[in-house]
């Protein structure tokens, strides 16, 4: 049974750039409090309120709180069901978040990219939580969202189709437009250091089975190859955002009971034979934004992303997912996934307890959904065999 709480979720860290975009997406499709009942916050009172004057929802609840006052984020997570944190980098920021959570009773959301953080909370977290009936849902977003469902829908049809899963998936991101915060390239900076500093997190950033404590499948494909795809007529290499996914992926088959198999294979790279994968720039340049900055709308609109999921079976029958979206992949696409997914999860009458992935722990129902209201396309097919 849910958890009864004054609002359904809040959105902490909401005066940060990927927070500001979220609460315009919920303020535009949710209002302040009819069907969700939702509020702001963070440790900047009159930015919380600035920002509720430009939402126009002079309803919305504002909700002073700061990772360095265990007090405030106690009483944050006391008052909502779900706890939506905006707050990075996570490996800074996310745990005292995670903490309080646990302390209230309230489940929690992330948009989290940082593997080696996530590791060290499903080994402290994953236990409590599901002895304390807290849901939390990490990496909810264009990653690790998107692909984990491009995957399952995948499956899913050859499931119904073949009566068994494919042994392998393969994905390939085709085109996409993107930029860059402040928040990631702080991110993304603290990362790099880490790996530099500690070859344990350098190790765990390069292991496909790093967050399935306790299982590891067979050998996968390396991720680093530069090959010519023919089932894309394309050129094929590594792409960053790959270190993440995998991960979450075979996190998203343990979940599931292994129902992709015990013996399952992913693969993601991207096209490089053109111009059309951009990731918005390099997160250490010079001229990188500060945390809290990012483009301006009217550049993020022109972003967009186009990814081909392959599923392959053991007789080499092909079965596909084409996903895509228009708006940058990281900050609105990614907006218009986290709104959704806080809608998906306040309006269940109950989710798993533990630390999950988000297509797990909604369903195959979570695609539908996302084509429906957030604008992010799912279209599956059968192939020629290869």
């Amino acid at each position: 049974m849910a958890r009864t709480a004054e609002l359904d979720f809040v959105i902490f860290g909401a005066t940060g750039f990927t927070g500001r975009l979220i609460a315009r997406r919920l303020a535009e499709t949710y209002g302040d409090g009819g069907r969700l009942r939702w509020g702001l916050a963070g440790r900047d009172g009159p930015g919380l309120a600035r920002l509720r004057d430009r939402l126009g929802w002079p309803r919305l609840p504002l909700i002073l709180a700061d990772v360095n006052d265990a007090r405030s984020l106690d009483e944050m997570a006391r008052r909502a069901r779900f706890v939506f944190s905006a707050a990075g980098p996570y490996q800074l920021y996310g745990t005292p978040v995670i903490e309080a959570c646990l302390r209230e009773g309230a489940s929690y959301v992330d948009m989290c990219g940082e593997p080696h953080w996530m590791a060290e909370v499903i080994r402290r977290f994953d236990a409590p939580a599901r002895r304390n009936g807290v849901t939390a849902l990490l990496s909810c977003g264009f990653d690790s969202t998107v692909w984990e469902l491009g995957v399952m829908e995948v499956q899913e049809l050859a499931l119904a189709r073949y009566g068994r899963p494919a042994a392998e998936v393969r994905s390939r991101l085709l085109r996409m437009k993107g930029a860059l915060s402040g928040g990631t390239a702080a991110t993304a900076r603290e990362t790099i250091s880490r790996m530099i500093n500690s070859p344990k997190v350098a190790a765990l950033l390069r292991d496909p089975f790093a967050l399935t404590p306790g299982f590891r499948g067979p050998e996968q494909p390396d991720g680093e190859s530069v090959r010519f795809d023919p089932d894309i007529a394309r050129t094929v290499g590594p792409i960053l955002m790959a270190a993440i996914n995998t991960k979450n992926i075979h996190r998203s088959n343990l979940l599931q009971g292994h129902r992709w198999g015990r013996d399952f294979r992913y693969e993601e790279l991207a096209v490089i034979d053109d111009e059309e994968v951009s990731d918005g720039g390099s997160p250490l340049a010079a001229t990188a934004p500060l945390p809290g900055d990012g483009p301006p709308i009217a550049e993020l609109e022109k972003g967009y992303f186009d990814i081909m999921v392959i599923g392959i079976d053991e007789s080499g029958r092909r079965i596909a997912c084409e996903i895509g979206a228009r708006g940058d992949p990281a900050y609105l696409a990614t907006s218009r996934i986290v709104a959704e997914i806080l809608a998906a999860a306040s309006e269940a009458p109950a989710l798993p307890p533990g630390i999950w992935t988000a297509g797990a722990a909604i369903g195959p129902g979570l695609a539908g959904r996302l084509a429906a209201s957030a604008g992010v396309s799912f279209r599956t097919s059968v192939l020629a065999r290869g």
